[in-house]
């Protein structure tokens, strides 16, 4: 069950170096559930921590969410959310519904930070229905894509120009060729969306039309 390292006896230790009840319940609590996470083996699901410390999911979303903010995220360091998102899409399974992508963001704090690029810049993702589920437009998802990471325009927009040749239907903007990606794989794991995945996934469809 142990994943870290710390014992019982620095937990406490390291709540008398604050000041004995200098914490408010509140901020105790958060401060407890964060140093419990530090012992579990695994990533566990809210239900499961919900059932270990015999409290609501809502309560642990908002443990999770407080423990975050103050103890497991440097907000200043944007990188770390980005990679936190990164990892996120390369095991997320992913619904096609139109214009539109579905997918799961469990994690408040992440869901927060890319709801707040997307503002920035006119867009907006949805989570209406599920707060864990949200909705967004492949346009906006690009939008994120390449905001977070270099993604060689040219490079890809070479190889769908090929295609094109002999497929005039084959889109020639990078949100459409998501938008077919996510048509044809969807019941896949996408894994890693770089430059070289989208373009592997062109060269996919070549050899495709090729065999017809």
């Amino acid at each position: 069950m142990k994943k870290g390292n710390l014992k019982i006896e620095e937990i406490i230790q390291a709540y008398l170096e604050r000041g004995f009840g200098s914490m408010n319940k509140n901020d105790f609590e958060v401060w407890i559930f964060n140093e419990w996470r530090k012992l579990q083996d695994g990533d566990l699901s809210d239900y499961q921590i919900s059932k270990a410390l015999k409290i609501s999911e809502t309560k642990v979303k908002r443990l999770k969410y407080e423990a975050d903010l103050k103890y497991a995220i440097d907000l200043n360091n944007e990188s770390e959310l980005n990679e936190r998102f990164f990892e996120l899409l390369q095991n997320a399974k992913y619904k096609k519904e139109n214009s539109k992508i579905q997918f799961v963001i469990k994690d408040k704090l992440l869901r927060s930070y890319i709801n707040d690029c997307l503002e920035k810049n006119g867009r907006f993702m949805d989570s209406s229905f599920n707060s864990n589920i949200v909705s967004i437009y492949i346009d906006d998802f690009y939008y994120l894509l390449k905001t977070f990471k270099e993604i060689d325009e040219d490079k890809i927009l070479k190889q769908a120009k090929e295609i094109a040749e002999t497929n005039h239907d084959f889109p020639q903007t990078i949100p459409g060729i998501l938008k077919e990606m996510f048509l044809n794989l969807s019941k896949e794991k996408l894994g890693e969306i770089t430059t070289n995945s989208i373009i592997d996934f062109i060269k996919y469809i070549k050899q495709e039309l090729t065999n017809k």
